[in-house]
């Protein structure tokens, strides 16, 4: 990558080698590791089994970003549900 490929645009002064990191590392869910044994304990008490509030934390080493996730994925859950409810609703009654 270099700054005649990018789709991205630089402040003077900077450029694609700004922000490069060649030592990042990408975690992968199937290959699910934490920092150390403690981290990795309090996000499965954290997490109680839930796969993308684990990785979140494995992969930020911050188990309160996984526990955030998790969270904001069960309020999603519930609008989701409560939305579908309304709108089968609505479509029962505009068909009778």
């Amino acid at each position: 990558m270099d700054n005649t490929s990018t789709l991205f645009t630089y402040k003077p002064g900077k450029s694609v080698e700004t922000f490069k990191n060649t030592s990042f590392v990408p975690m992968f869910l199937e290959e699910l590791y934490f920092a150390n044994v403690t981290l990795q304990k309090q996000a499965e008490e954290a997490c109680q089994g839930d796969i993308n509030c684990l990785f979140d934390s494995a992969s930020t080493s911050d188990v309160s970003i996984g526990a955030n996730t998790k969270a904001v994925s069960a309020i999603l859950e519930k609008e989701s549900s409560s939305l579908s409810e309304y709108l089968l609703l609505n479509v029962y009654y505009l068909s009778h």
